[in-house]
């Protein structure tokens, strides 16, 4: 083929496939291919820790996979309550 015909073709447009929440989310238990991550699996992690930089630093493929698969809002509600500090505010005479 020449390079005039080559460059009169059209590109082909590249189909973008969009997700929709319910693809993604909880729900959809789908894992991307090639991942070994399924909700189930991400929330027995998220029930381990109390906050996205613990559970980041101790298991950041996990993590990542959250992230990537758009699970984060979900997974954040499973976290562990954080255990807060009474501080008394009686005034001293």
């Amino acid at each position: 083929m020449s390079d005039a015909k080559k460059a009169a073709k059209p590109a082909k447009a590249k189909e973008e496939k969009t997700t929709t929440a319910e693809e993604t989310g909880p729900g959809a238990n789908k894992a991307k291919k090639g991942s070994q991550w399924t909700f189930e699996k991400i929330a027995k992690f998220a029930r381990r820790f109390s906050s996205e930089a613990e559970w980041q630093s101790s298991h950041p493929s996990s993590y990542k996979s959250t992230v990537a698969h758009g699970w984060m809002n979900d997974a954040k509600k499973l976290f562990r309550p954080t255990e807060r500090k009474h501080v008394s505010h009686k005034r001293s005479a």
